[in-house]
């Protein structure tokens, strides 16, 4: 601005006859400084709107002041040339005191347009902060429960190389490339097995233990197609009240799907709700069964593909089950886009509610194979602490006692 004044003084209040340059500087002038009344007003409606309007103004209009930026710079430049074009046209004007003025005044809008760059610097980054803070408030307020170390710790007590077999059965295939919903229950094995009686359910029958860790195997296999899926997972515990109630479940699977792949950004729907909610003053803490439903509902409609991934829901109370169970067939009538993915043990009223549905058995000796990496792994950790390996004939004869006694359990 201060720059501009100049241009004013030196070019434009002493023409007693306007020229074609000067003509063209005024109009660049006046562009310039329109642009830049444009810019403090939008920067002020920005800075007087709610939590939501910043966030929703981000998301949909992300390059919206950037624009303006680069409008003003390139407006700036056409001024800088229109009064070098006035300047050459007053070349043969003594300018000797003037000029020298000029040129001082010159280097300060230069140490003056530094400290505005340093400036925008800071207001940027704490643009960025205020969004970053309001995306975690809204985070925190949803759920403190860490989902992800609670997968961590069931990835990790996995043994390399096992569970691998669950993501080649044709029962797991076949779930995951149906082109419409569907639920996959992973169980205990039993003896008798039908064919397909749903088109929504299918269920995986596999040894009494390990389910937890296959699930894991199933998460990771899921979260390593992040840039096409949204995935929302959560391990039930019965020995921890907060990881076996519904509404601790059906948060933690807002959260995640609620958070974009790069993590810089919260879905709307979730955005709108928070705000709902504090605009009321924070009148219940608690997202009541169907806002939750809902929310899911249009969360995922927001993704191409959404899977969620429950463990050990035997786990919780026989009232809390039939909640989720509730929700889940919900959202399978309501969206052709989600996986639900489901492991427990084979309970009455699980089974009950899964009998008439889309069920396949698998085999004892699906196991098999990883109880012997299992126990290769373990002896060879015991040897390890022994002064005398093995023998190799003893190592053979233990794993296939050990194959042999537990029948894939």
């Amino acid at each position: 601005m201060n720059r501009c004044k100049i241009y004013e003084r030196m070019y434009i209040a002493p023409c007693n006859e306007a020229t074609d340059e000067v003509h063209n500087l005024i109009a660049a002038l006046t562009s310039l400084y329109a642009a830049i009344l444009k810019l403090l007003a939008r920067t002020i409606d920005l800075c007087e709107r709610s939590t939501t309007g910043r966030i929703l103004h981000a998301l949909w209009q992300p390059d919206h002041i950037p624009e303006l930026e680069r409008r003003l710079d390139g407006l700036e430049k056409r001024v800088d040339i229109e009064a070098s074009n006035c300047d050459r046209l007053q070349g043969t004007i003594s300018r000797s005191q003037e000029a020298e003025n000029f040129r001082a005044q010159l280097q300060q809008l230069q140490s003056l347009q530094m400290s505005f760059t340093l400036a925008d610097d800071r207001i940027t980054h704490l643009w960025q902060r205020s969004q970053a803070s309001d995306r975690t408030e809204i985070l925190v307020w949803l759920s403190r429960l860490p989902y992800q170390d609670y997968h961590n710790m069931a990835s990790k007590e996995r043994t390399p190389g096992t569970a691998e077999w669950i993501l080649r059965r044709t029962e797991f295939k076949t779930w995951e490339s149906l082109n419409q919903s569907a639920i996959l229950w992973l169980h205990g094995i039993r003896k008798s097995m039908n064919d397909f009686h749903s088109r929504t359910v299918l269920t995986l029958a596999i040894a009494g233990a390990g389910k937890t860790k296959l699930t894991s195997k199933v998460v990771d296999h899921f979260r390593n197609q992040a840039d096409e899926i949204t995935i929302a997972y959560f391990y039930c515990d019965r020995n921890d009240e907060r990881r076996r109630e519904p509404d601790s479940i059906l948060r933690s699977f807002i959260k995640q799907l609620s958070i974009s792949s790069d993590g810089e950004r919260l879905e709307e729907p979730l955005v709108r709700t928070y705000d709902d909610i504090k605009r009321r003053g924070f009148h219940t803490d608690r997202l009541n069964e169907t806002d939750a439903n809902g929310l899911l509902v249009q969360l995922i409609h927001r993704s191409p593909r959404a899977v969620l991934i429950l463990d050990a829901l035997d786990e919780c109370p026989e009232q809390v089950r039939e909640t989720i169970m509730e929700t889940f067939f919900f959202l399978i009538e309501s969206s052709e886009r989600v996986k639900i993915f489901i492991s427990s043990r084979r309970d009455g009223d699980i089974t009950y509610r899964l009998k008439n549905e889309f069920q396949i058995g698998v085999e004892e000796t699906d196991n098999e194979s990883d109880i012997g990496s299992f126990i290769s792994d373990k002896i060879e950790q015991d040897g390890k602490k022994r002064r005398k390996p093995i023998r190799e004939e003893l190592r053979k004869d233990i794993i296939r006692i050990l194959n042999e006694q537990s029948r894939g359990m």
